[in-house]
């Protein structure tokens, strides 16, 4: 018996995103991007680099202007004229993350679903303007069987998918924080946050056919450009988090 691979691509669409600088805990950038870099000084190396809009956490005010942040889990200085306050009490209590693509949501319990046996796998490239998070969906139950935080820029795989028909929540945003209340995880963007549900499915289970058996394998591309997102189905937050 020989094994095919079905691959489809799913193009999607998109337009100029225009940045809205929202509140943050501490300080957001005041400017279209700014460089942290590893020592104070516009000389020394670029270790990172921060989008206009986004919160930083202030460690230190250096009396020569610049002062050193933490932005997600890189340390580095900036000016400091760069940089504006905000209203920290939207924020508080809500603390940073350091996630990575492909982590998931770590302040709460649950349990990624597998199979693997088989080789699928959906692809997920992420544009500039936002980052996600995505939970993949079993359209027969609404059960929940992925949780996975992707960066701007980034392309992540989620392998090893049950049979099975499905569809997805997808949130974006800028700086994902997480909060315990009540012994309960909340987890959201912070900036330019909206959620969607997928108008298409992503059907994973395997043909079989006299002679062989095919596997499918989807791959998407998301991001946020002028305010509009791929998919129209505009969700609410509580829905999301159903």
């Amino acid at each position: 018996m020989t094994r095919l691979t079905w691959f489809f691509i799913i193009s999607l669409f998109s337009f100029q995103f225009n940045l809205s600088l929202a509140q943050s805990s501490d300080y957001i950038v005041d400017t279209q991007t700014l460089s942290l870099r590893v020592k104070p000084g516009k000389g020394h190396e670029v270790v990172h680099i921060i989008n206009g809009g986004e919160s930083v956490i202030v460690l230190k005010k250096l009396k020569s202007g610049w002062w050193q942040v933490r932005h997600r889990d890189a340390v580095g200085y900036v000016m400091g004229s760069y940089l504006s306050t905000s209203d920290a009490s939207r924020y508080k209590g809500w603390g940073t993350t350091s996630l990575k693509s492909g982590d998931k949501p770590d302040c709460f319990k649950f349990s990624p679903v597998y199979n693997k046996e088989i080789d699928n796998n959906l692809k997920i490239t992420v544009g500039p303007n936002t980052d996600v998070v995505i939970k993949l969906m079993k359209k027969r139950t609404n059960e929940c069987i992925r949780y996975v935080y992707i960066r701007s820029r980034d392309v992540v795989y989620i392998r090893n998918i049950p049979q099975g028909v499905y569809y997805l929540k997808v949130a974006y945003g800028r700086d994902w924080r997480q909060k315990v209340i009540d012994g309960k995880c909340f987890c959201k963007f912070m900036q330019n946050a909206q959620f969607e549900k997928s108008k298409e499915t992503f059907d994973f289970r395997i043909v079989m056919t006299d002679d062989d058996y095919q596997i499918p394998s989807y791959e998407i591309s998301l991001d946020v450009i002028n305010g509009r997102t791929p998919w129209s189905n505009r969700i609410s937050e509580k829905e999301f988090n159903k």
